[in-house]
């Protein structure tokens, strides 16, 4: 194994720092010792109740819609992680 890629859901409550260091520290002594990780951040797409529209958001830390300011935010994508593609070497030693 080579190279993962990783999609991070903004409200998946992941560390990507944190994703990044213990990766490099489970494929030790693998077959996906050396492997690369490449991050990649999604915004959350949520429903307003108040406005009644689809919002964007970036982060966890901001929970008001960036139409309205209300608060009444209901997540409707992008709260998990999904490994989008795996890449494997498949020459032997």
């Amino acid at each position: 194994m080579t190279a993962v890629w990783i999609k991070i859901g903004a409200f998946s409550c992941v560390e990507t720092s944190a994703l990044s260091f213990c990766f490099d520290l489970v494929c030790r002594g693998t077959i996906a010792e050396g492997c690369k990780l490449h991050l990649e951040e999604q915004e959350a797409e949520c429903w307003c109740e108040h406005c009644q529209q689809y919002v964007t958001l970036l982060t966890h830390r901001v929970r008001r819609c960036p139409q309205c300011h209300s608060d009444t935010l209901r997540i409707v994508a992008d709260d998990g992680l999904q490994i989008r593609r795996i890449e494997i070497d498949e020459t032997e030693d």
